[in-house]
């Protein structure tokens, strides 16, 4: 059977984490200052153009600062409803997985109602664990210890949002050898390829490894960095334990992929409720596009949508 206490334990404390970010966030102007300015630093508009040379036009104070501020606060209250949709699943797990103990034989297949919880609760993860591989592309490569290594992808049509960013292989050849097994680690992350053949998991286990005994390598990291890596791990904890759910996890599997389509309409159902809320904070910057996402700032819940549309 499912043993969840730990996982239950890891997902708990980080929601719990997330609940004294909002609060701090609120009520401790000094945190509040700290966080505003540690998430400046991990703007991708602050890297210089592969090809102009130059920072994007939004990094300029005036819009730069409205746009940290408005990630600030949306990504707060996203994050926090996410780990408590997080911990509530595995809680609901848990309970049914103590229910039916004595119930469930191997040859036999799941109660219903167990299934069906199992497979929500896997897509979510996996949508949560792209969700902060997305947020680590973004925002690794503009942190400050890894800014020398990247490039910002320039595109002349592009008036508003930044394309992405990219290793500058100059920079890359100057990096010690630890820094650049990090730089390499973190670039399978980004790749869907790569991620499939290394497993998340292991590749957050080897990284977070290399990054506490490498101080080369531990430089690149900001508190930023190291809060979305922490949450990945244990995202991707939660999805290595249900892969080990033998002999029922292949199938739970390919029932996600199956109804792939109503599980990402009912996942980004979830974001719409924030509707409101993003379109005041956003208010008059907001583009057409950004309105009709209805995520947060950071495209996070499109970002999640295409990936999840284009991996298999």
């Amino acid at each position: 059977m499912l043993d969840l206490g730990r996982l239950e334990a890891l997902v708990g404390a980080r929601k719990a984490e997330t609940e004294d970010h909002v609060w701090f966030l609120r009520e401790d102007p000094g945190y509040f200052s700290e966080t505003v300015l540690e998430a400046r630093e991990q703007m991708t508009e602050l890297l210089r153009g592969d090809v102009c040379g130059k920072l994007h036009k939004n990094a300029k104070d005036d819009v730069l600062w409205a746009r940290v501020l408005r990630n600030v606060v949306t990504d707060a209250y996203i994050d926090l409803s996410i780990w408590h949709e997080i911990h509530r699943a595995v809680d609901e797990l848990s309970q049914m997985s103590s229910r039916y103990a004595r119930a469930i034989k191997k040859a036999q297949s799941l109660p219903p109602d167990f299934w069906e919880a199992l497979v929500k609760t896997w897509f979510y993860l996996e949508a949560t664990q792209l969700d902060l591989v997305h947020q680590l592309k973004d925002g690794f490569a503009a942190s400050p210890g890894a800014r020398a290594y990247y490039l910002q992808q320039c595109e002349p049509t592009s008036e508003d949002m930044v394309i992405g960013a990219t290793f500058g292989p100059q920079q890359k050849e100057k990096a010690s050898k630890e820094v650049n097994r990090a730089l390499t680690l973190f670039g399978f992350l980004w790749e869907p390829h790569k991620r499939h053949i290394f497993k998340v998991h292991a590749l957050i286990e080897v990284l977070g490894h290399l990054l506490q005994n490498q101080p080369r390598a531990k430089s690149m990291m900001s508190p930023w960095v190291a809060s979305r890596l922490s949450q990945l791990s244990i995202v991707s904890e939660c999805l290595r334990q249900l892969h080990l759910f033998h002999p029922w996890s292949q199938k739970i599997q390919f029932a996600v992929k199956q109804r792939q389509t109503e599980l990402l309409t009912d996942y980004v159902k979830g974001f719409a409720k924030w509707h409101g809320f993003l379109h005041t904070i956003q208010g008059h910057e907001a583009s057409a596009a950004r309105e009709t996402q209805a995520c947060s700032s950071t495209t996070r819940c499109t970002s999640v949508a295409l990936a999840t549309t284009s991996r298999h």
